[in-house]
């Protein structure tokens, strides 16, 4: 709810927005400048001023919408009575956003086993300035004045099983609700008056014990069921049965009106004796573009007919730099605290690394200098990236290629920009892996299907995707776990792998395909960790094998190791350094042609991808040495 009375709903069409007074909806889409239309959370300052944000990015509309880097994962949001943006991301990780810059506060939280991403579902900031936090995973509720932690965990009063649905209210007083996470019954809602818990139950009044709860300006509380909704009016509950929505994003206006999302679509609003219901505002759609598709056992000419542009002019050292020269240790580094789906591209123009860090801050590495420099681009990179960051050469550009987005990074102007997508998405396609081709100047990706591997290209200039043909539909055996892994220029051949033991090599012009059933690294799947080495025809995996817990158990133990076309075997192993050999994996690796080395950023070590620290490391491919290109400040 906005201060002016008027309701703001995230959608999948964009953000709806309602009068009530006149009940005129709007509907603001990428049209209207927000980087994406389908959002699902939404919160409004006291100053009227509207926020939405997702994987990466953090919106702001205040007459027009402006457009931030944010954490990349998708977690709640909640705006403190200063105007500053909370959300919550990672395993245990709060952040606030002032407008302009992002904290980070870590949950004192316990991860033994690990717990849910993010670790909370829900998000309030009392009058106060109070940060409350349910839990997932039984942990409780956590309070934060923005120094310290306040942990109510069942044992102080609150009912058990817990919901992370949380509420402040105006009077100070929290409430806390307990739908189960897990499956199992509920046990009311409890409210937390100084130190003091009050837990309310069937036998007080409510529906049932199973609540998420919402509190409106006025104090008006309400419980919302599956099978109804009851309000509180200070000392008792009144139920109303029948009256069905979804209270996990109900709001409360200035009269005391519940509004909340309709189970059949919309939004319905009930003030105890009346039902409003309003219709999602739509846009029409336009025709989306033309796409070039193959047939079934075909394959596309595009990859041996399209020819790249020349390419921009590659940078080099300038003379009486010394690459291997370790950086500052004090410098202004990227966040290194969560190293979900991370990836990094080297942009041969600028001669710099191309990073997006936890927070999504775009970044970039000088090889020459091993320093990071904080870009603070327009716009931001949207989405998880777990096709990776691919510079691409024929349009000077780096593209970001995630589950439902494109992002494209243009150095030279620094600025992000989302293109229109009708191609990448769930229904439609994810991509994993993806390279540069040099030949036809595209990029190249792969989409896993239930039955076969779709090879896809894309336009980056034309925003166009074409459907290049499908792999191993009819080898009578199951190689649907294949990777993209790069692209051999030598041989000019893709290189995928398998789960199972398999090196693929692809003709990108023809769509041969050589299978060799030589040892394969035990690589993560799903994660870019993959990199064609700039100083020889190789591509290079980090190891690891995901299991229970993180990455657990490496086939080639504690190494980096390379597939070389030329002789069609696993070989160029460089073993962790030993003193680092904590390490499990990188948050990103990538070649760097300059200086003929493989950078990797961020070293992860523990469980659950957690643990990262803020160290960049190169391996030279023609000694095989490694060196600490920049090392964590010593305490």
């Amino acid at each position: 709810m906005a201060p002016d009375g008027s309701l703001w709903a995230a959608t999948d069409a964009g953000i709806a927005h309602w009068n009530l007074a006149t009940g005129t909806p709007t509907l603001y889409s990428t049209e209207d400048g927000l980087p994406t239309d389908d959002v699902w959370v939404v919160a409004v300052g006291s100053d009227g001023t509207v926020w939405t944000r997702g994987s990466g990015w953090i919106a702001r509309f205040d007459g027009s919408w402006t457009t931030f880097s944010a954490p990349l994962s998708e977690g709640p949001m909640a705006v403190g009575p200063d105007g500053a943006v909370w959300t919550a991301f990672g395993e245990r990780d709060l952040a606030r956003f002032d407008g302009s810059e992002w904290q980070t506060f870590e949950a004192p939280l316990s991860l033994d086993q690990g717990v849910s991403v993010p670790w909370t579902g829900f998000l309030d900031v009392a009058a106060d300035g109070t940060v409350w936090a349910g839990t997932h995973g039984l942990e409780g509720v956590f309070a934060f004045d923005g120094a310290n932690w306040t942990h109510y965990p069942s044992v102080d009063g609150l009912p058990a099983p817990l919901s992370d649905n949380v509420a402040a209210a105006p009077d100070g007083t929290v409430w806390v609700g307990s739908v189960s996470g897990d499956g199992s019954p509920g046990a009311g809602a409890a409210r937390l008056d100084g130190s003091t818990w009050t837990v309310y139950t069937t036998a007080d009044g409510l529906l049932d014990d199973a609540p998420d709860v919402a509190v409106g300006a006025d104090g008006t509380v309400w419980a919302v069921h599956q099978n109804g909704v009851s309000r509180f009016d200070g000392d008792t509950w009144t139920a109303f049965p029948g009256v069905t929505g979804i209270g996990m994003f109900a709001a409360v206006d200035a009269s005391g009106t519940l509004w909340m999302p309709s189970r059949d679509g919309g939004v319905i609003g009930f003030d105890g004796i009346d039902i409003t219901r309003l219709e999602m505002p739509v846009k029409e759609t336009p025709s989306p573009p033309t796409t070039v598709t193959a047939r079934a056992g075909t394959w596309h000419p595009i990859l041996a007919t399209t020819r790249a542009k020349p390419a921009p002019p590659a940078a080099t050292c300038p003379p009486g730099t010394d690459p291997n020269a370790p950086g500052p240790a004090e410098q202004d580094r990227p966040e290194a605290r969560w190293t979900s789906l991370l990836a990094a591209a080297f942009d041969r123009h600028t001669g710099r690394i191309v990073y997006v860090d936890t927070l999504g801050e775009t970044w970039t590495f000088d090889v020459c200098t091993n320093t990071w420099h904080r870009t603070n681009p327009t716009g931001a990179m949207i989405g998880n990236l777990n096709a990776g960051l691919v510079y691409d050469v024929d349009s000077d550009r780096t593209v970001a290629l995630g589950y439902e987005h494109i992002s494209v990074y243009d150095a030279n102007t620094n600025t992000w920009t989302q293109p229109r997508n009708d191609t990448i998405g769930y229904g439609l396609i994810i991509p994993m892996g993806a390279v540069y081709d040099p030949i036809s100047g595209l990029i190249i990706t792969t989409d896993l299907t239930d039955s076969y591997l779709e090879t896809w290209a894309y336009d980056v200039d034309t925003n166009t995707w074409t459907l290049i043909g499908r792999l191993w539909e009819q080898q009578g055996q199951d190689y649907t776990r294949f990777e993209l892994l790069g692209y051999s220029q030598e041989s000019d051949r893709l290189i995928f792998t398998s789960v199972d033991d398999i090196t693929a090599l692809v003709d990108p012009r023809t769509g041969d395909q050589t299978l060799i059933t030589t040892a394969t690294p035990a690589i993560s799947f799903g994660y870019p960790h993959a990199q064609y080495g700039p100083a020889a025809d190789t591509v290079y995996v980090a190891e690891g094998v995901w299991g229970d817990g993180g990455i657990v158990g490496p086939r080639f133990p504690d190494q980096i190791c390379g597939f070389d076309p030329g002789t069609s075997a696993w070989t160029s192993c460089f073993a962790i350094p030993p003193n680092n050999s904590r390490y499990a994996a990188f948050g990103a690796m990538v070649g760097d042609p300059i200086n003929h080395r493989l950078v990797l950023i961020h070293g992860v070590y523990g469980s659950f991808w957690v643990n990262a620290d803020g160290n960049v490391w190169a391996i030279d491919l023609n000694a095989g040495e490694w060196t600490e290109l920049l090392a964590m400040p010593r305490k």
